[in-house]
């Protein structure tokens, strides 16, 4: 009865497929399909519609799954690039730190010589921090719920995961973005297919070099 309540909106709307998450009490939220079709009487008057309602509550599990592995491969691939994009701002702290010992060691260590090591040491920590919150996200289980995001943000991060490896192999990502774009949609499913995409035209920029 909530399904078929559910339906008349789109219905009403002219939309005849409507996906519907439906709460059960005591139960995980089912996933539903809901297909409708006009109904008519004998006397070929409309008369509501034909309701059909296919449960893709195990579809969904399974297609999350398969995402989750996906990606987890993905991060796997990406380690060697991710550990290179990581010891930059590693090496940057270590010798920005160096730098201001021996300072203090020589007397030559002043106010200004201080504050723009420590400077650097804060922009390489938040470039580390970057990195490692973009592969976090990146290997979160995506939900499935959709809400506004920007799409240069996603696409930011995307190629931050991918750079490095694609740098590695000699190939160079360009990004043109518009920061202002927002979309309706889920980030992380979107991110795991960009990253897919840019690694497919990746794997045949490489196979078009050795052919």
């Amino acid at each position: 009865f909530r399904s078929r309540k559910r339906a008349e909106q789109p219905f009403e709307q002219g939309q005849f497929v409507h996906e519907h998450g439906l709460q059960v009490q005591g139960r995980p939220p089912l996933s539903l399909l809901l297909a409708m079709s006009s109904r008519k009487n004998d006397n070929g008057e409309e008369a509501g519609f034909w309701l059909l309602v296919t449960d893709l509550t195990k579809q969904k599990e399974i297609d999350s799954q398969l995402l989750q592995t996906s990606k987890l491969a993905m991060l796997g691939e990406m380690s060697t690039g991710m550990a290179h994009e990581l010891n930059q701002p590693l090496n940057i702290i270590k010798l920005a730190a160096n730098n201001i010992i021996n300072s203090i060691k020589k007397g030559r260590a002043n106010d200004e010589t201080i504050t723009n090591r420590i400077q650097r040491i804060y922009s390489a920590v938040d470039r580390a921090a970057t990195i490692i919150d973009h592969m976090r996200a990146f290997g979160r289980v995506a939900g499935e719920d959709f809400a506004p995001f920007s799409v240069s943000s996603s696409i930011a991060a995307a190629s931050d995961l991918v750079y490095e490896p694609m740098k590695a192999n000699g190939i160079t990502l360009v990004t043109d973005l518009n920061p202002q774009a927002l979309v309706l949609g889920n980030t992380s499913q979107f991110e795991q297919v960009l990253s897919n995409m840019i690694n497919n035209a990746r794997d045949a920029i490489l196979a078009n070099e050795t052919s």
